[in-house]
Protein backbone atom coordinates (compact mmCIF):
# COMPACT_ATOMS: atom_id res chain seq x y z
CA UNK A 1 0.00 0.00 0.00
CA UNK A 2 1.35 3.34 -1.44
CA UNK A 3 0.86 6.41 2.00
CA UNK A 4 1.44 9.05 -0.39
CA UNK A 5 -1.13 10.57 -3.28
CA UNK A 6 1.56 9.95 -5.67
CA UNK A 7 0.21 8.11 -8.40
CA UNK A 8 2.08 4.86 -9.24
CA UNK A 9 4.03 4.98 -13.12
CA UNK A 10 1.14 2.89 -14.39
CA UNK A 11 -1.50 5.02 -13.16
CA UNK A 12 0.43 7.93 -14.80
CA UNK A 13 -0.03 6.07 -18.01
CA UNK A 14 -3.52 5.53 -18.11
CA UNK A 15 -4.02 8.77 -16.55
CA UNK A 16 -2.31 10.45 -19.94
CA UNK A 17 -4.05 7.81 -22.12
CA UNK A 18 -7.43 8.49 -20.91
CA UNK A 19 -7.08 12.24 -20.51
CA UNK A 20 -5.11 12.03 -24.61
CA UNK A 21 -8.52 10.98 -25.80
CA UNK A 22 -11.12 12.65 -24.02
CA UNK A 23 -9.62 15.74 -23.68
CA UNK A 24 -10.65 16.34 -27.84
CA UNK A 25 -14.01 15.30 -27.14
CA UNK A 26 -14.56 17.84 -24.70
CA UNK A 27 -12.93 20.51 -25.69
CA UNK A 28 -15.09 20.82 -28.61
CA UNK A 29 -18.52 21.34 -25.86
CA UNK A 30 -16.66 23.66 -23.50
CA UNK A 31 -17.82 27.44 -23.79
CA UNK A 32 -15.19 29.39 -25.12
CA UNK A 33 -15.57 31.67 -21.79
CA UNK A 34 -14.19 28.67 -19.73
CA UNK A 35 -10.37 29.21 -18.97
CA UNK A 36 -9.96 26.34 -15.88
CA UNK A 37 -7.52 24.15 -16.37
CA UNK A 38 -8.01 24.39 -20.02
CA UNK A 39 -5.20 23.75 -22.41
CA UNK A 40 -3.82 26.49 -24.01
CA UNK A 41 -5.51 28.95 -21.67
CA UNK A 42 -4.64 30.68 -18.76
CA UNK A 43 -5.65 33.10 -15.74
CA UNK A 44 -3.93 35.90 -18.47
CA UNK A 45 -6.17 35.19 -21.38
CA UNK A 46 -9.64 34.99 -18.81
CA UNK A 47 -8.54 38.38 -17.51
CA UNK A 48 -8.41 39.72 -21.42
CA UNK A 49 -11.84 38.38 -22.35
CA UNK A 50 -13.49 39.86 -19.03
CA UNK A 51 -11.90 42.71 -20.24
CA UNK A 52 -13.07 42.54 -23.35
CA UNK A 53 -16.70 41.80 -22.76
CA UNK A 54 -16.71 44.94 -20.17
CA UNK A 55 -15.48 47.15 -23.03
CA UNK A 56 -17.95 45.59 -25.21
CA UNK A 57 -20.75 47.21 -22.09
CA UNK A 58 -21.56 44.08 -20.67
CA UNK A 59 -21.29 45.82 -16.45
CA UNK A 60 -22.28 43.64 -13.51
CA UNK A 61 -23.40 45.63 -10.57
CA UNK A 62 -25.90 45.57 -7.57
CA UNK A 63 -29.02 45.10 -9.89
CA UNK A 64 -27.38 42.22 -12.21
CA UNK A 65 -25.90 42.25 -15.05
CA UNK A 66 -26.93 45.48 -17.13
Amino acid sequence: MRKLGIPTVLDRIVQQAVAQVLTPVFEQVFSENSFGFRPNRSAQDAIKRVTELYDQGYHYGSKGLF
